[in-house]
């Protein structure tokens, strides 16, 4: 599961790792959750959209439910009619994230969170799904089986890539996509870190800036 991420790295920076033509306004956030207005990255375009699907059969105020479809499991996204049209429709983002957060899935009263990242990589790029309602742009976190040690914390993980991975992950077709989940995100490598809490928690907007079109029409 990917409940809780951070992202330090400033616009300007993204826009190099991404190639990016567009910039997202957004300030470094050690505590980045659900409902949050974030970066993402749609082929070359960059702006902000919001944490946690919100299909079109969602009322606008249902930030529950919203919250509820923050993450995906990518092994059943062609079965769940939500995510199959997206998928279908080429709907692929990635969210730049330096890291993430990820509590033991037993549960023990006090149990500290782990901090979760590649070490020597200073952004991964979390592969995900996006839509738009009037004029709010949201997305869900693609996950899969949690692999080697993290299997040890959690059962769950989120699809992850790099940036130079970018244009392989929007080009490829939807089968193609499947394959890259597959074989080609990142599962090796990760390193975790038990951690006191989580540092920095930075006030939530109550809604994204969004820019109709940012993400073009389709």
């Amino acid at each position: 599961m990917c409940g809780r991420y951070y992202l330090t790295l400033s616009p300007e920076r993204l826009q190099q790792l991404f190639l990016t033509e567009t910039l997202a306004a957004f300030s470094p956030n050690t505590n980045i959750t659900p409902l949050s207005p974030v970066p993402v990255v749609v082929r070359h375009r960059m702006g902000l959209a919001q944490w946690g699907l919100r299909p079109d059969y969602l009322q606008n105020d249902d930030n529950a439910l919203a919250a509820k479809l923050k993450n995906a499991r990518s092994e059943t996204i062609l079965e769940k009619q939500t995510f199959a049209e997206l998928w279908r429709k080429g709907r692929r983002c990635l969210v730049p994230a330096d890291g993430f957060y990820e509590w033991p899935e037993v549960k023990v009263k006090g149990q500290a969170p782990y901090k979760i990242n590649v070490p020597h990589q200073e952004c991964v790029a979390f592969a995900g799904l996006w839509t738009r309602k009037d004029d709010r742009v949201s997305f869900t976190i693609l996950t899969q089986a949690a692999v080697g040690k993290l299997a040890e914390i959690h059962s769950r993980m989120p699809v992850a890539f790099l940036p130079g991975q970018a244009n392989d992950w929007f080009d490829a077709s939807s089968e193609d996509a499947l394959d890259m989940i597959r074989g080609k995100s990142i599962t090796h490598g990760w390193y975790a870190e038990m951690i006191e809490g989580i540092p920095g928690i930075v006030k939530k907007e109550k809604r994204p800036d969004m820019m109709p079109g940012l993400f073009g029409n389709s």
